[in-house]
């Protein structure tokens, strides 16, 4: 399922232009979230409130910059 995944946003992310010459992105990013959001399906402890604030803690640590941050579609607030 993670492959399929990966591969798909691996295409999309080459199709609108965004650098990832070895396909970090896609790969780590979407397993990443994937794994995140399979836990409270394979765990009954855990919650799956709890593990969306850890994908959105990971987006936006990855989406952060010196440059320019962004900050889920508003660039003109920093994460820090």
């Amino acid at each position: 399922m993670s492959f399929t995944v990966s591969f798909i946003v691996y295409e999309f992310i080459r199709a609108v232009g965004i650098d990832d010459p070895v396909g970090t992105i896609s790969l780590h990013g979407t397993a990443g979230i994937i794994g995140l959001i399979l836990v409270p399906i394979l765990n009954t402890d855990a919650s799956f409130y709890g593990q969306l604030i850890g994908t959105r803690a990971m987006v936006v640590k990855s989406c952060d910059s010196d440059s320019d941050s962004v900050y889920f579609g508003v660039p003109e607030r920093k994460v820090r």
